[in-house]
């Protein structure tokens, strides 16, 4: 039987032998017996309480079925109510998993479901959609008498991390009647250590105006390359 806490066994096919021809005994309590644990097990010692009852059963004594044995195997366990977060790229395929809740316990055994929070992206990479796996596990007492289905289905979206340009500065010049506009100092901010992204496009800008003017504002067209710009979103320096 699958694991239910109990000791209840069930016995099929018991038959009487003996009994005289045309005595009144009928075989009682034939189909119940009781394993030696109620914990998961192989090849358990199944004890029974068979009667015998009728007008004639006073002149026999009966002797149980010996030898019986049976499995107990573990009950599954599943996980309701699981959720994955999505997040900003971080390089990692680290997933936050929220809501798990625990399905099938027997009333009263001592299992916790543990390892709920934590999960595992498919993939590092920004996407949508994206697999996330779970490493639950159960701990507690009467653990061992179940198997635990992780979550299925769990997907969440990966997007791309914002990256910032700092210490950029738009250089004065000489009428040229061009917006073409030098700049410099540009160092790019917000890249998770070891990523391949370069800044590009750093050194040159666009003018508002190409006439003589005091103030005038310097628009950008940086941009980034490298194995893992896919990862990310470029913001142009303000200001």
């Amino acid at each position: 039987k699958v694991y239910d806490a109990t000791t209840d066994a069930s016995i099929s096919g018991a038959t009487l032998e003996g009994a005289v021809s045309s005595d009144d005994i009928t075989l009682d309590n034939s189909t119940s017996g009781n394993f030696a644990q109620s914990d998961v097990g192989t090849g358990i010692t199944v004890s029974n309480s068979m009667t015998i009852s009728g007008t004639d059963a006073d002149n026999y004594n009966l002797t149980q079925p010996n030898g019986l044995s049976a499995d107990i195997t573990a009950k599954e366990l599943t996980v309701s109510g699981a959720s994955a977060a999505d997040k900003i790229y971080d390089a990692t395929t680290n997933a936050t998993i929220s809501g798990a809740t625990l399905e099938g316990v027997v009333d009263g055994d001592d299992v916790t479901l543990d390892k709920t929070t934590s999960g595992n992206f498919a993939q590092a990479d920004v996407g949508s959609g994206i697999a996330v796996s779970t490493s639950m596990t159960v701990s507690g007492t009467d653990a061992n008498n179940y198997n635990l289905t992780q979550p299925g289905g769990l997907s969440a979206d990966i997007t791309a991390k914002e990256l910032t340009v700092s210490e950029a500065s738009a250089s004065d010049k000489v009428y040229d009647a061009t917006t073409d506009a030098i700049i410099s100092g540009a160092t790019l901010e917000g890249l998770v250590s070891g990523d391949d992204v370069t800044l590009e496009n750093t050194t040159s800008g666009t003018f508002a105006q190409s006439d003589v003017g005091t103030g005038i504002a310097v628009s950008t067209s940086m941009t980034v390359s490298g194995g893992d710009a896919d990862n990310y979103n470029l913001t142009q320096p303000g200001g």
